[in-house]
């Protein structure tokens, strides 16, 4: 039972049609300022580079200096890690919840990170 699970998810994968996100990728160079401690953010740049600007947040209204959630890259499933400023702590066990979740589901993460302080 389990190998058919298996194959059946590798199946829906292979047959999702990639879209182009909705906003322009060459946009990217203007969103990040110069200035590595100055905040922005962070859903700006993953609009520009999933599948269709298509976000799934994960935990939205909880540790919200953590962006976190599914999105696809090229019709690849993916878990996305950002930062929206500095760390706190509810941010920082968000992040531990998601990369474990990503984990048992065998979905690989992408970091977009811009970490101006640590709480």
């Amino acid at each position: 039972m389990a190998g058919r699970d298996v194959s059946t998810n590798g199946l829906q994968n292979m047959n999702y049609e990639y879209k182009e996100p909705l906003y322009d990728v060459n946009e990217l160079r203007s969103i990040a300022p110069t200035d590595l401690k100055q905040q922005f953010d962070i859903r700006e740049v993953i609009s520009r580079i999933v599948d269709g600007s298509e976000f799934d947040e994960f935990k939205k209204l909880y540790g919200t200096t953590l962006v976190t959630g599914f999105a696809r890259i090229f019709g690849q499933p993916v878990g996305i890690i950002g930062n929206n400023g500095i760390l706190f702590n509810e941010s920082a066990l968000k992040g531990a919840h998601f990369i474990e979740l990503c984990t048992q589901r065998n979905i690989p993460l992408v970091f977009l990170q811009n970490i101006t302080g640590f709480m």
